[in-house]
């Protein structure tokens, strides 16, 4: 993937649309994930906090 889909912060537009999860600052996924369209600002996150493009399968979305 991509390196400009690695760790967006937040009220950056979305270089593309997805689904983003959101990673904590050492990087470690929160299990918060997103639905964003491209261009659109990515949603408000704690501090240090980033968003990262996800591809996922059907499988895994039942899950969630």
């Amino acid at each position: 993937m991509s390196q400009e889909f690695d760790h967006l912060k937040l009220g950056k537009p979305a270089p593309a649309t997805g689904t983003y999860s959101e990673h904590n600052v050492f990087g470690t996924p929160t299990g918060n994930w997103i639905d964003v369209n491209n261009g659109d600002p990515m949603p408000p996150a704690p501090v240090g906090f980033t968003w990262r493009r996800v591809e996922c399968s059907a499988d895994q979305w039942s899950s969630h």
